[in-house]
Order: C-alpha cells, then structure tokens, then sequence
C-alpha cells in the first residue's frame, strides 16, 4: 500500500503522532542536513492478572534498505530510554537526537529553528494512508482522531488470551478511512 504525500508536523501535533502507536517519523536537521527515521511502535503486555503501562519500541530505519535496529523505548508516553552504543560514538547519535526532540515536545517546548519532525505520509494509529489535507496536517486520520479505529496502543484494543496461556492476538478491526 502507497503513503499519501509526506508532511512537516507542526510541534503541538508531534507528540500527538510520535505516541500514536504506528509512527514513522524522520527528524530533520536543516543546517547539517542530517536525517533519522525512526519506526515508533505501541506495545501493551498483558496477562489474565495485570496490564503494564504502553511501551513503545523505538526503531532507527536505513532509508535504502528498509532494515530497522531498536535504539530504546519511550516509557509511560514521556521518558526515553536508549540502548546505546558508546557514548560520543557516532553511532550514539540517532538516539541522542531523538531523546532531544522527545524530551522537548513532552515539556510542551517548541523545537529549535532548523530542527523538523516529518510523517511518511500514513496514519501514526493505523498506518493508511493519508489523503484528506487536515489529516496530512496532523498525522492521524479522521476516524482514528475521532477513535473509531481501535490501532495498536490505543483504547478499544482487543486481545483475547488462548486457552495456552497468555499471548498477544490482535483481533482485525475497522481502520482509517480518509476517502
């Protein structure tokens, strides 16, 4: 499936899109002309007794290749937590940047001049492709900014536990519709 035209998101809707639950992400550095793209997924564990709090699992993506490394998870929808290489490394980078603009947006922070958080054009929630100009805008489609589709990390997410013991099972359900 194709994305819809990829789009700038204003700081405000940012965050917004970042904890959706299905975000692709780059952040875009103007003057060095550096750019990261990150995958930032929902994940809920549960079992017949408990539900732990979302997790989200961080991933830098090669923009040629597609291949994803985990850089951290970003806990309780505010703190970031890096696996990082060592510190000062090259390597250490994607997840220092991406600590940075998490940490700002989550303070209620505008980001710096230079500094830009782009979508892929698809619905953070659901991952459909955007079409209607206001979605574009803010990165999340009609019906999933209303809350009738029930994407991953979301509330109205169903799962259902096989008589072997807990596991993960998602359940299809109805998805954005920008047409």
């Amino acid at each position: 499936m194709d994305a819809g035209p990829a789009a700038r998101l204003a700081d405000d809707a940012a965050l917004a899109y970042l904890l959706a639950g299905k975000a692709t992400v780059t952040l875009r550095h103007v003057q060095t002309g550096t750019r990261y793209t990150y995958t930032v997924t929902a994940v809920t564990t549960s079992s017949p007794t408990t539900t732990t709090p979302t997790t989200h699992v961080v991933r830098l993506v090669d923009p040629r290749s597609r291949l994803a490394e985990e850089v951290g998870h970003i806990v309780g929808g505010r703190d970031f937590m890096a696996r990082r290489p060592p510190e000062g490394t090259e390597a250490d980078r994607p997840a220092r940047a991406f600590a940075f603009v998490l940490r700002r947006l989550v303070a209620g922070e505008t980001l710096p001049d230079g500094v830009e958080v782009w979508h892929e054009g698809t619905c953070g929630r659901c991952g459909k492709p955007l079409v209607v100009p206001e979605s574009i805008d803010r990165g999340i489609g009609p019906r999933c900014a209303k809350g009738k589709s029930a994407g991953p990390g979301w509330p109205g997410m169903r799962l259902r536990v096989p008589s072997g013991g807990p596991r993960r099972i998602w359940r299809p359900l109805p998805y954005c519709e920008d047409v």
